[in-house]
């Protein structure tokens, strides 16, 4: 790295928020999915010359001035929290670290509404919302770790209260975003849906104004075992069909339910375990537990101590289960819940033959969907074997896409997909708004609209 390139960043942001020490280096090359050497080299990942922490949409401003300039490719990231590779810094050069600007700007309880900076963590900002007893519509169970920023640029289709709230597109009422020129704008909904799932390639979201609801009346966590996955998803179709939206609910099957006991928490033994949380007027509430009693008949009623249990560690469950990889490798796609049952059948046929031991695990989301996701433990240590996983879950991801899912998060592992989901035609506009926005090509580069290994389709089939 040139010695200009790390002083103008130093003149921008101040010496304590720069930094290109080798230990920092590594720790910005990986998300909560560490990749061997093996990949990283095959990949072609190259680690960033430098991390950089801005304050403000000014510095950030400056920054991509300055990375247009010299050519130095600007990888956004907050959290890290998913496991895509969508915050690797492919082409080296800058990092861009957004969770310093962490300030709650304003809560408005008139107009129920809240400023944030895009890298305050949900947990963070819903602890503030509740002292005002005002909540969220949506946010995602990664929440101690997931931003705002991260979370809306992912999509954020899925979690506590997408089914009830919707997307967190729809929570939405105003971005200000810096664009790859450097140019800082605010733009309001629903022009700021372009953004959304655009993963950081589009520009570098720095505040967010969300909507703000009551906290309601009632709230009851419910669970529900299942011996038989035919009744388990027959029970989802009615819940649908019944016009009745949880909160939340969760599923984890019994592979997942076995591991995590085996680590240590508490589970019933059924094939399949719904979690699910209601809210809202009292009466109401109540009204709808009785109705999916009736719904969910199929199944046994678990007891409330442990709903409520399950649903205070809403948290942690779902990543608990990496003690005992140490390695995971996620699959996330969103998959019509009409079609879940096809979808989980066709996965475990697959890992059967591959020989693979995947726990499942879901997220309903909005619009009659479920965020899928096969979890499988490996050890990025055994380097052979790590690829030859990672090339399985590959195939997992294509089987999800055959029977109707959508991929939840593209990042780098993705790529090779986008033909699948997306048309030539579709493509091609992505490709285009890509290039007016980012017409040097340095943000985020590698990720979406471009896929660096397309050879790796071959080795999937």
């Amino acid at each position: 790295m040139s010695t200009t390139l790390f002083d103008s960043l130093v003149g921008i942001v101040g010496e304590k928020n720069v930094s290109n020490r080798e230990m920092d280096l590594i720790c910005y090359s990986s998300d909560i999915a560490p990749l061997p050497e093996t990949i990283i080299s095959t990949y072609g990942i190259k680690m960033p010359s430098v991390v950089v922490r801005p304050q403000n949409p000014d510095q950030i401003s400056a920054i991509l001035k300055l990375a247009n300039e010299k050519g130095v490719p600007v990888t956004p990231r907050a959290g890290a929290s998913s496991a895509m590779g969508g915050c690797l810094p492919i082409d080296g050069g800058i990092v861009l670290d957004m969770t310093s600007m962490d300030s709650i700007i304003s809560i408005d309880e008139e107009g129920m509404k809240v400023t944030a900076q895009a890298g305050v963590t949900f947990q963070k900002l819903l602890r503030e919302l509740e002292k005002r007893n005002v909540k969220l519509g949506t946010y995602p169970t990664s929440s101690p770790s997931a931003t705002i920023g991260g979370y809306i640029s992912n999509g954020g289709c899925a979690g506590i209260g997408a089914p009830k709230y919707g997307p967190i597109s729809s929570q939405i009422l105003q971005l200000e975003v810096v664009l790859p020129d450097g140019e800082i704008l605010s733009v309001d909904s629903p022009r700021s849906s372009l953004l959304v799932g655009a993963e950081g390639t589009l520009g570098v979201i720095t505040q967010v104004v969300l909507r703000i609801y009551p906290i309601p009346e009632s709230f009851v966590a419910l669970a529900y075992g299942f011996d038989n996955l035919t009744l388990a998803c027959e029970g989802l179709i009615k819940l649908l069909e019944s016009g009745i939206m949880p909160n939340s609910l969760t599923f984890m099957d019994k592979c997942f339910l076995e591991t995590i006991c085996e680590l240590g928490l508490e589970f019933p033994k059924h094939e399949i375990v719904f979690c699910l949380t209601l809210e809202g007027r009292k009466q109401l509430v109540a009204a709808q537990e009785k109705a999916i009693d009736k719904i969910f008949s199929g199944g046994k009623k678990l007891d409330l101590a442990f709903a409520m249990e399950e649903w205070e560690r809403k948290y942690k469950t779902e990543l608990f289960i990496k003690r005992a990889g140490p390695t995971i490798i996620l699959v996330e796609a969103n998959v019509p819940i009409i079609k879940l049952k096809e979808a989980v059948n066709s996965l475990r046929e697959v890992n059967e033959k591959l020989g693979l031991k995947a726990s499942f695990y879901g997220i309903m989301g909005h619009g009659g969907s479920m965020l899928t996701m096969p979890i499988v433990l490996t050890d990025e240590r055994m380097e052979e074997d790590y690829f030859n996983t990672l090339l399985s879950t590959l195939k997992m991801m294509s089987i999800i896409i055959s029977a109707g899912g959508v991929i939840y998060t593209v990042g780098l592992h993705n790529c090779i997909f986008m033909g699948l989901i997306h048309n030539e035609k579709k493509i091609e506009i992505m490709k285009s708004l890509k290039k007016k926005f980012d017409s040097y090509g340095i943000l985020n580069p590698g990720k979406l609209t471009e896929c660096r290994m397309a050879w790796l389709k071959s080795l999937i089939k």
